[in-house]
């Protein structure tokens, strides 16, 4: 007798990405959202019954989803209005990105979070790392329409071109903030925007913060260009990658994802 599944794709390739490599016209039986065996077409209709079959034809390739490990849903609408030329006169964050961002409303953030994360589901994205926006919650509500998996992080710094522009407080409380919006497809990350974004006290802090279990991982931009190297050298006299793990931020428990890491 054939077990019951919920779903069964079948494809003209799978891709599996272990031992078994690529299976000309397979299949994939899958139960309450768990994949629970993978093979060819004729295996997979011997042993299950779908309630769904799906069959995508025979030049069709079944493959597990994308991971996008940094992205910044809430600059979408900056696409095509940066130029090579200005992307290379660094730090294009603090004359460009940064000043954007904090003119979006809030409904501006959420549609760009939103065409964002469909277009990533779209083109076979299932999970993707935020590096941080101005409305985290517009971003967790996107990810939950679209049904893709998210880290949701807040947007973390203090600090422009040297000059504290806001309270280390209120940075922290929107890093706690953001321990709410967990749901079916999104967990709270910690993030930091850049180390020479954020006051060296609140940047000790992150490691203890981010340690508490209603966090998943933290994610933060590093080691991206010269200036940053000449900084942590300066401050601590440490190379970037050196200084976050004396921070004890490389040592949470959890994930960390570091995001360009050119000049370490």
């Amino acid at each position: 007798m054939k077990e019951r599944v919920d779903l069964v794709i079948r494809a003209g390739y799978v891709i599996t990405m272990g031992s078994r490599g690529v299976i000309r016209r397979g299949a994939i039986a899958v139960r309450n959202g768990v994949i629970v065996e993978v093979g060819t077409a004729e295996s997979i209709d011997s042993r299950y019954r779908g309630d769904e079959v799906v069959d995508r034809g025979r030049d069709s390739i079944a493959m597990p989803g994308l991971v996008d490990c940094h992205t910044h849903t809430q600059q979408l609408l900056l696409r095509s209005a940066i130029s090579d030329g200005l992307l290379a006169l660094p730090p294009i964050w603090t004359k460009l990105l940064v000043p954007f961002e904090s003119r979006l409303s809030r409904r501006l953030a959420y549609i760009s979070s939103l065409a964002s994360a469909a277009a990533m589901a779209r083109n076979g994205t299932t999970f993707f790392i935020e590096a941080g926006g101005p409305y985290p919650d517009a971003v967790a509500q996107a990810a939950e329409e679209v049904g893709i998996k998210a880290a949701v992080t807040p947007s973390f710094y203090n600090v422009l071109e040297g000059r504290v522009v806001e309270e280390e407080s209120r940075v922290r409380e929107r890093l706690l903030a953001v321990r709410r919006l967990r749901g079916r497809y999104t967990r709270p990350w910690c993030s930091v925007r850049q180390v020479m974004m954020v006051t060296p006290r609140l940047l000790e802090e992150v490691a203890e913060v981010c340690r508490d279990g209603a966090y998943s991982g933290l994610t933060m931009h590093l080691a991206e260009y010269q200036g940053e190297v000449d900084y942590t050298l300066t401050v601590a006299g440490l190379r970037p990658l050196e200084y976050v793990e004396k921070l004890g931020l490389l040592d949470l428990g959890k994930p960390v994802v570091l995001a360009h890491v050119v000049y370490i």
